[in-house]
C-alpha cells in the first residue's frame, strides 16, 4: 500500500465543490484521506494510526462569494469573504512531524493558511 500524501489547495471554478472528493479519486487516483465513500479504508486506517487523523481530510478555509448577478453595484462591492481557521482535530495532524514539511510549504505558498 502506498502511504504517500499530497496536500492540495483546490480552487473549484464550477461551484460544484461537492465533487472535489469524487474528482480527486477518479481523475488523479488520489482519494481524500478519511473519505469513507470515495476513499480506501486501509489508507484511512494507516493515517488514523500514524498521525491521528480521525476525520475527513478536507477543510474549506476560505470562501469568496461574489455579489448577486442582478446587482447594479461595482464588481468589488458586495463581495463576501470568509476565513475559517482549521479545527484542532485537523490542525494537529497537519503539524505532525510526518506532515510538518508539507504544511510549512503550504503556508509559505498561501500565508493565510497559517
Amino acid at each position: 500500500m502506498n502511504k504517500s500524501l499530497t496536500l492540495l489547495l483546490c480552487h473549484p471554478r464550477t461551484r460544484r465543490t461537492h465533487q472535489i472528493r469524487r474528482h480527486l479519486r477518479k481523475a488523479l487516483m488520489s482519494p481524500v484521506i478519511g473519505d469513507v465513500e470515495h476513499g480506501d479504508s486501509r489508507v484511512n486506517r494507516h493515517w488514523r494510526k500514524s498521525i491521528g487523523l480521525d476525520r475527513l481530510g478536507l477543510h474549506c478555509w476560505y470562501l469568496r462569494l461574489p455579489p448577486e448577478a442582478s446587482s447594479s453595484s461595482p464588481p468589488d462591492d458586495g463581495v463576501i469573504e470568509c476565513l475559517a481557521p482549521l479545527t484542532l482535530d485537523f490542525a494537529g495532524p497537519l503539524k505532525h512531524e510526518k506532515l510538518g514539511p508539507l504544511w510549512a510549504e503550504a503556508c509559505r505558498v498561501e500565508p493565510r493558511l497559517g
